[in-house]
């Protein structure tokens, strides 16, 4: 073995199990990827996004873990997560293919579900596709020749996901290279002719126009209609006895109304004032009909 390999073998060995004799308490590995605001590597609201407060929230009460942030890719995330007893993740879509694999809290909160960003000029390309209300079919559009850039391994919600993944391999799906962000897909999209638009969450275009000098007078969100109104997040662990333990706990804290609140806070307080104002309402009309 080779000192590279040499090195990252002691280095996943520490992950794992902590330096030797230090901790006493039971380590645990949050991993996260560079979806500002959701979740915030770098810069002046580092550690400050919807998803790391989300963490810090139930870090807080459980003090007898020693918790650890992991910034990774998000396809790296899924392997970790697969490879690891001790890994984590704050924010993360429920997939069958994960269930397999991952110890899943229930619902932690609700979300504005992903959308198709695209360009005023590339309005034109989907404008047949829209629905009356807006939102746009994407199944009909990219069946019409259009084309999306997604990101691998990060999961979009059921229908969506279903969507991209019967047009998977086909010109009309862009997969982006690991390393990239949504800015910089963005960028490509406002700048290159590679595709015609971008999934992602209102909450990242409105924070991105806001703090890296985007046009946001050129990019507009656009619902998908195959999604349901709200989206949920949810704490997912490695499957394994350490894993369980955690997400048992995550779960009994979400019966903690102060909880609630709060986590919700994290997630609101990051949305431009119209969307809060949609959230709001979606919310509400939510909890009426559960309520009948």
């Amino acid at each position: 073995m080779g000192l590279n390999g040499l090195a990252a073998t002691m280095v996943a060995a520490m992950l794992v199990s902590g330096t030797a004799h230090a901790e006493e308490k039971p380590r645990v590995l949050w991993f996260r990827a560079d979806h500002p605001p959701i979740s915030i590597l770098s810069g002046p609201d580092q550690d400050k996004g919807a998803g790391d407060l989300r963490g810090q929230i139930f870090w807080r009460r459980m003090p007898d873990y020693d918790h650890r942030w992991v910034n990774a890719p998000a396809l790296r995330i899924i392997e970790q997560l697969r490879a690891l007893p001790n890994a984590c993740a704050p924010t993360l879509m429920r997939t069958p293919e994960r269930e397999a694999f991952l110890h899943f809290s229930d619902p932690v909160t609700t979300l504005l579900p992903n959308g198709l960003i695209t360009t005023r000029r590339g309005l034109e390309r989907f404008a047949q596709f829209r629905r009356d209300d807006g939102a746009i079919w994407l199944d009909k559009a990219l069946a019409g020749g259009a084309r999306v850039a997604v990101h691998p391994g990060r999961s979009y919600g059921a229908a969506i996901d279903a969507v991209l993944a019967g047009r998977a391999n086909t010109p009309a799906v862009v997969p982006n290279a690991h390393s990239d962000t949504l800015l910089a897909s963005l960028r490509k999209l406002t700048t290159r002719d590679d595709f015609d638009g971008v999934v992602g969450y209102a909450i990242e275009l409105s924070y991105l126009t806001r703090t890296q000098g985007l046009d946001g007078g050129d990019l507009v969100y656009l619902a998908i209609a195959e999604a349901p109104p709200l989206g949920n997040a949810a704490f997912a662990c490695a499957k394994g006895e350490v894993g369980e333990r955690v997400i048992a706990r995550v779960n009994a804290l979400l019966n903690d109304p102060q909880v609630q609140r709060e986590v919700t806070d994290s997630y609101r307080d990051w949305l431009p004032p119209d969307a809060a104002a949609l959230y709001d309402g979606l919310r509400a009309a939510e909890a009426a009909k559960g309520s009948r």
